[in-house]
């Protein structure tokens, strides 16, 4: 029960459940989740897209992300990136699955096998490589290694064809 100096704080609402200074209780779970999670995570604070890769993306691949991302209508700075291992201590399905809801992105891009494999393990479901697909409702696409891709003109091309079948901002 909530004692009428919790009920008084900007924090605490009818029920128990937190809501932030602006009220979006979303932004309470997501700033927990960056907390707990703090040395898997880089990027935006409150994400829209969700990059998911073993180890850290290089500058050149976590740039054309935020292109990508740019030029769905995203806007700047609307990328997160987690990998899977920091530190020598794995992410296992079930802190994933904690990560990814915390966070809760609009879209879901898994650069690397790996990573795919996880996100698939998380929320028991298929997630194909080289394909979009649907990830607890969230527009999702996986590759093998985006990095890869990244090294010739006509792989680009692929990348970037995959990357336009997330939703774009406002679909």
């Amino acid at each position: 029960m909530i004692g009428r100096e919790d009920a008084e704080r900007s924090d605490v609402c009818e029920g128990s459940v937190k809501k932030s200074a602006n009220g979006n209780m979303y932004d309470v779970s997501a700033r927990e989740v960056r907390e707990l999670f703090a040395d898997y995570l880089d990027g935006a604070a409150l994400p829209l897209v969700l990059v998911l890769s073993r180890a850290p993306l290089a500058a050149a691949a976590r740039q054309a992300l935020e292109s990508s991302a740019r030029a769905l209508g995203y806007g700047e700075d609307s990328c997160a990136f987690a990998v899977l291992e920091a530190d020598g201590a794995a992410l296992d399905a079930n802190a994933l699955f904690l990560l990814v809801e915390g966070l809760d992105p609009l879209c879901l891009v898994a650069a690397d096998e790996d990573a795919a494999r996880l996100l698939e393990a998380a929320y028991r479901q298929e997630v194909p490589t080289g394909a979009a697909s649907r990830v607890f409702g969230r527009s999702a696409v996986a590759f093998r290694s985006f990095e890869a891709m990244l090294g010739t003109s006509d792989e680009k091309q692929r990348a970037w064809a995959l990357l336009k079948k997330l939703s774009k901002r406002g679909e």
